[in-house]
């Protein structure tokens, strides 16, 4: 549709309302993980929002759910399948990080989550979780944590 601003929009307002939601509710509010995933909830039900808002101002109706015809259905698994697959092999790396983690024990699925959620684990674990045992942990995976985000980064870019 060559519209970049639309999706832009939302995904700046998806932005701060997840940080400011993650600020409120776990800082101040002290609801750890359970008040990231609130936060996070609600920026992408705004996101959501915010890009069919973006359609119906390009003359679309985004809340109608239309069957697409078989040539349409072809062209969508043309122009999304390679990221279809990316995403997949995606879901089922995180899908078994998860597993292993869980079978570890309970201290280390905490200690996983607080994780995922964080963006600077190394200076702020206190932020989704007080427990000092939780800190050391992530501590000694913070060198690795990074350079497996590094690596990730480099894998999603496209020539």
């Amino acid at each position: 549709m060559k519209d970049s601003w639309g999706p832009l929009k939302a995904l700046v307002v998806a932005s701060v309302i997840n940080g400011v939601g993650d600020v409120i509710l776990c800082l101040y509010l002290s609801y750890g993980i359970a008040g990231a995933t609130w936060a996070k909830m609600v920026s992408q039900v705004v996101a959501g929002l915010m890009m069919i808002e973006a359609l119906k101002d390009k003359g679309y109706n985004g809340y109608v759910i239309v069957v697409p015809s078989p040539t349409e259905l072809f062209q969508i698994f043309k122009l999304t399948s390679p990221v279809f697959i990316m995403m997949m092999s995606k879901v089922k790396f995180c899908s078994l990080l998860m597993y292993i983690a869980t079978s570890m024990g309970t201290q280390t699925v905490v200690e996983h989550q607080v994780l995922q959620e964080q963006l600077f684990p190394g200076y702020s674990p206190r932020f989704f979780s007080p427990d000092p045992h939780v800190m050391k942990e992530m501590h000694k995976v913070l060198l690795p944590y990074f350079i497996a985000l590094s690596m990730t980064t480099s894998t999603q870019l496209r020539k």
